[in-house]
């Protein structure tokens, strides 16, 4: 797993998480992103039809990059939302037979098995979720839109 990000916390936290390569997203051109990708793909004999490419962040920036990334059979899932306008070459997806998928949530009926995943410790949310209780909202929102957070916030009421 590769890791993209602009934030060494969350750069050094994918690689506790097993990311075998971590990359500085604001520090790196797009062209040398994917020379790194390329490098460490083709070090460990990973075809392009193989690459699995998650845009999370939801920003232009990383939308780009990530559909820069792209390669022959790639498979891109756009997860981040932005309301802005992502200029791309869609015939890069045709040239290369790739795969470009974007992802609202999941369906209301998988629902339970993604609970259960939780529940079951199969998958970990924890490393991901701070809570916080819910008289802290009005900090919480402020600090939120001044710096964002490494974390997904709930915030709890208090009994």
């Amino acid at each position: 797993m590769i890791a993209v990000d602009v934030d060494d916390a969350r750069l050094s936290a994918a690689a506790a998480r097993g990311a075998s390569l971590t990359l500085r997203g604001d520090t790196l051109a797009p062209k040398e992103l994917r020379s790194r990708v390329k490098a460490l793909a083709a070090e460990r004999r990973i075809p392009t039809w193989r690459h699995r490419i998650f845009e999370t962040s939801g920003t232009p920036a990383g939308q780009t990059v990530a559909f820069s990334l792209l390669g022959k059979g790639g498979y891109l899932s756009v997860v981040g939302f932005t309301p802005s306008k992502v200029e791309v070459h869609l015939s890069a997806v045709m040239a290369f037979d790739a795969t470009v998928q974007g992802n609202w949530a999941c369906l209301p009926e998988n629902y339970p098995a993604v609970v259960g995943l939780a529940l079951s410790g199969a998958i970990s949310l924890a490393p991901y979720v701070e809570h916080r209780p819910l008289g802290a909202i009005n900090e919480t929102f402020a600090e939120l839109h001044a710096k964002g957070s490494s974390r997904r916030v709930i915030l709890v009421p208090e009994r």
